[in-house]
């Protein structure tokens, strides 16, 4: 389906047919439920416990497909985080944690390999690259009720005439804005890697929340970077509103463990709750190995836990990404397989009519459980 047809096939599911009884549903009020019943249907059919087959994903065919287009590849930097197992009594100093960065559109994990340079099991000598990088936070509240951010402007030094990273006159959503293809200069992340801060005006171990996110530059800047984010009217009628962030950058400082080591492996990665991890540490049949990494998660990454015989080079994520908003002023459609439009639009006809109380939602409700 289209969106011009899912759109159709709200309405007419909605409202009796040829009666008109539900005519005044606007485009962004379907927009909204077609998104939140993607939403619903991709996390009902990721777990095992959110439908009446108690099938999760990939446990089954229906499963597989219903998700596939979700399905997608990474492969990330894994930059030295610390020794702080070291603090530990019993483990000495040779258990390290390697942390990759989660990519933006990330969702769901559905596995983790590590690509490592060993010397198969033995000791190996390791030295420490350290490389900077400069953040600059951007704010999503709009400076007045209403507004919604269509431009976000950067200007690297002062006197230089400010350069669009990204803009869009009917307003910037979250997909767009994490997006790294759609900028200029910078590359957009959730949260800064926790490791040395030097400089800047961020809280001393800077996370993102639903209001801000950063931009990462390569770039050394001397002084402040220039960051105007353009607001807009929706309807037009009142002046765009430039705001300024003129904040100095914060510099990062990040350490990557290297080796003379040549041997290398890529190796699927076995996952440790936090309560087990020294456990399985201080155990030597299940402790972290080349062969046999342990990972944890926690905040926006992945820590991959090794010790002084191996270091990680890389990190391969396969995960489930946040599927592309459906919007139908942009003509941007469900990502989602065929198959699956029919049920999304089923789903958003049964919350609106729960929404407006319509007798009829018993109905539909019976329906949505048939289909799936």
């Amino acid at each position: 389906m289209t969106v011009e047809e899912m759109h159709i096939a709200v309405n007419l599911g909605v409202q009796k047919i040829a009666s008109f009884q539900v005519d005044n549903l606007l485009p962004q009020e379907i927009d909204h439920e077609l998104n939140a019943s993607m939403d619903r249907f991709i996390k009902l059919r990721y777990t095992p416990l959110g439908n009446k087959y108690r099938r999760g994903f990939e446990q089954s065919q229906k499963r597989i497909d219903d998700l596939r287009n979700l399905v997608v590849d990474a492969s990330l930097p894994a930059f030295f985080l610390s020794d702080s197992l070291g603090d530990i009594p019993d483990f000495g100093n040779n258990y390290f944690i390697e942390r990759s960065a989660l990519p933006t559109d990330y969702l769901f994990l559905v596995n983790v390999a590590a690509q490592t340079i060993h010397n198969c099991g033995q000791v190996i000598d390791t030295n420490i690259l350290t490389e900077s990088k400069n953040f600059v936070r951007v704010h999503l509240s709009p400076p007045i009720t209403g507004y919604v951010l269509t431009d976000i402007q950067i200007n690297l030094y002062q006197g230089d005439p400010a350069v669009s990273v990204i803009s869009n006159q009917e307003g910037l959503h979250i997909d767009q804005l994490l997006d790294s293809s759609e900028y200029v200069s910078g590359t957009p992340t959730l949260s800064i890697e926790d490791q040395s801060v030097f400089g800047g005006t961020f809280e001393e171990t800077p996370t993102t929340d639903s209001n801000e996110f950063y931009l990462s530059f390569n770039e050394t800047f001397d002084g402040t970077l220039f960051v105007t984010t353009i607001w807009s009217d929706p309807t037009g009628n009142l002046p765009d509103v430039p705001v300024n962030l003129n904040e100095p950058p914060l510099t990062v400082n990040y350490q990557t463990r290297i080796t003379s080591a040549s041997r290398r492996s890529k190796d699927v990665c076995r996952y440790s709750q936090h309560d087990d991890l020294y456990t399985l540490l201080n155990d030597p049949f299940n402790t972290t190995k080349y062969d046999d990494p342990i990972y944890t998660i926690q905040e926006n990454f992945v820590d991959i836990h090794t010790n002084d015989t191996f270091v990680v080079q890389r990190t391969y994520v396969k995960y489930i990404r946040r599927p592309n908003r459906i919007n139908r002023s942009t003509g941007s459609g469900c990502e989602l397989p065929v198959h699956t439009h029919q049920e999304i639009v089923d789903m958003a006809i049964k919350s609106i009519l729960e929404g407006i109380s319509d007798p009829r939602y018993n109905t539909q409700s019976q329906e949505v459980a048939e289909n799936e």
